[in-house]
Order: structure tokens, then C-alpha cells, then sequence
């Protein structure tokens, strides 16, 4: 009797812990971009999460005792996703991710996480109880080393112009680093996500919660999902945050480039934005009383060097990112 109690109260901690919020202390923060954003390896007409991302401040929140909330750490978390919700087909080109902590005390060259694509049908926990729009079946996964991670820009993780149908999720999958490694991606502070509970997590026993119900954490990840709208209908069809935008012409560029979009509402103000693979502003347009409907804007990039750049277009509803090449 008196063990059938005993066992009782162990299973009743167990639950207690298992279920119980976890802690974390406020790490390293940025307020700039990486050094090196890096040469996109694959031209793409919009970078999803990107410039809501760095309305806030990148954080990296450590996890009491060892690891980070936003990677591995002593709770035995396995993954960390984003969800993204979109309403139309596109081709995924590839994923940006942002690490702010990287410990690579193991010396394996095999140490290496698992960047997936899932659809949203997993079984979760939010705060109003359980769901059944977690992440969930797998699309496609590719590898990265840990040797390839640099937390001073980028990394960026190749798929092979996958059609994507709605809504997804992008998970980084940290069960297969060799111990002595523990990596960490930036997140927004705490109360800056886009919208809330689309940062998820995997627990060690397989189960999905989001970071507000494990962490009391309202942030989105450093992870980005880089698409070609224009080959799958997405430009004639959808639009983010109350803006279309279309890919610029002539792309590449020598001595102007056209950029043309429609908007859904009038918006009082607008501001058309370009950055350099370094992320510093290097051309801003602003108009003001902006009807509903399309527009273009061309733009003098005579001064501008070779490369890849970001041009941006930004409203009272959103922000919509796309790149372009210029060629002299």
C-alpha cells in the first residue's frame, strides 16, 4: 500500500514538472543586423517575417543551468519552429536562420541540426487549451553542420524550389547536435511577436507547446522562409499585410529599376526602402495619401554597385521585402 503510494506521488511530481513553466534569464541582444547578410545563393521575391523581426530587438533568452530557451537546453527541448500563414501557393527557395549563441565544445565535424518543413497539423498546446494546427507532417528536411554556423550573419539552408500550398511551419531540430554543442537562434524581446503563439516547441517527449505556454515567452524565431511568388501565382492572387508587390523591372538593373504594387486600403503614408546585403538603409522614398490600388515607383540605382539588394515597401499595415540584382 504504502509503495502504491509512494509511486502515486512520484508520478503526480513528474506531471507537476513536466507541466510546470519553465525559467529563463535575458541574454545577448542586438540592435543591428549581421555584419554580412551573405550573397543570396538563389533569387527570390520575398523574405517571409524578415522585416517584422527587426521592428524589435534580437534577444537570446538563456535557459537556467545550461542552453537557451530558443535551442537545446537541460529541459531536453528537441525543436523549435515558426509557423507561417499564408493564403496561396509559392516556391520555397530556401530558409535564413540567425543564431546568437553558438557553444561548440564537442570537436565532432559530424555535429549538425535538422532544418524541416512541416504542414500545420499537428496536435499542440496553446493557451486556450489543445489545438490541432501545430506542426506537424513533415514536407522535406536538409542538414546543417554546426561547423557551417556562424553567428556573426546568416545561415542559410538550400530546398530545391519546393511548392508550398498555404499555410507551414519551419522547424530547426537540435536532437542530433553531439554533446558539448548547445546553439541558440535570436527571437524578438519578449511581447514583440508578430502574432501571437507562432513560435512552437518540441519537448522531449514528443509532444508541441508553444513558446507562450512553455516559456511565458511571446516571440517569434529568428527564421525566415525565402519564396519565388512569381512562378506559382502568388503576385496574382495574395497579398501580405494589406500590400501585393510585384517583382522589379528589369531585373538585373544598370540605371533604374521599376517597382510596382497595390495596395488593399488608402494608407496616409508609405516609404519605399532599399538595403544592402550588409543591412544598411541606402535609398529611402516616402509619398503620403496613397489610394487603394496599384502603383510603381521607379527608382534611380545608377550610384549603386553590382550586387544583390533588399527593397522594401512599408505601410501603416505592414511591410512586404523583396531582392533584386543590379549589374554595371
Amino acid at each position: 500500500m504504502k509503495l502504491s503510494i509512494y509511486l502515486s506521488a512520484l508520478v503526480c511530481l513528474f506531471s507537476i514538472q513536466a507541466f510546470a513553466q519553465k525559467n529563463y534569464t535575458k541574454g545577448k541582444q542586438r540592435n543591428d543586423r549581421p555584419i554580412s547578410l551573405g550573397q543570396p545563393k538563389a533569387l527570390a521575391t520575398d523574405t517571409l517575417g524578415f522585416d517584422d523581426f527587426f521592428e524589435s530587438v534580437a534577444t537570446v533568452y538563456e535557459s537556467p543551468g545550461s542552453g537557451y530557451s530558443s535551442g537545446n537546453n537541460q529541459y531536453g527541448d528537441k525543436v523549435k519552429a515558426q509557423v507561417f500563414v499564408i493564403d496561396s501557393s509559392f516556391v520555397l527557395k530556401e530558409v535564413l536562420l540567425w543564431f546568437g549563441a553558438k557553444d561548440a565544445n564537442s570537436g565532432d565535424s559530424n555535429s549538425k541540426l535538422k532544418v524541416k518543413l512541416h504542414n500545420r497539423d499537428g496536435i499542440g498546446t496553446a493557451s486556450g487549451g489543445d489545438v490541432d494546427n501545430a506542426p506537424g507532417s513533415r514536407i522535406d528536411s536538409a542538414e546543417v553542420l554546426v561547423s557551417d554556423i556562424d553567428i556573426a550573419e546568416f545561415t542559410t539552408v538550400l530546398f530545391n524550389d519546393l511548392i508550398l500550398y498555404g499555410d507551414f511551419a519551419v522547424s530547426v531540430d537540435f536532437s542530433q547536435l553531439s554533446s558539448g554543442d548547445t546553439l541558440g537562434l535570436y527571437t524578438t524581446a519578449d511581447g514583440d511577436a508578430s502574432v501571437s503563439e507562432r513560435s512552437w516547441e518540441k519537448w522531449m517527449d514528443d509532444t508541441w507547446h508553444t513558446m507562450y505556454v512553455a516559456w511565458d515567452l511571446n516571440v517569434d524565431f529568428a527564421i525566415w522562409p525565402v519564396i519565388d511568388a512569381s512562378t506559382s501565382g502568388i503576385e496574382e492572387e495574395a497579398f501580405f499585410e494589406g500590400i501585393r508587390m510585384y517583382q522589379s523591372t528589369p531585373n538585373p538593373a544598370s540605371s533604374e529599376v521599376v517597382i510596382q504594387f497595390e495596395l488593399q486600403e488608402y494608407t496616409e503614408k508609405l516609404s519605399l526602402e532599399i538595403y544592402d546585403v550588409g543591412g544598411r538603409r541606402i535609398k529611402e522614398v516616402r509619398q503620403n495619401d496613397i489610394n487603394a490600388g496599384q502603383h510603381k515607383m521607379t527608382v534611380d540605382v545608377m550610384e549603386l554597385s553590382s550586387g544583390s539588394y533588399y527593397y522594401s515597401i512599408k505601410t501603416a499595415t505592414g511591410r512586404i521585402t523583396k531582392k533584386m540584382l543590379v549589374v554595371k
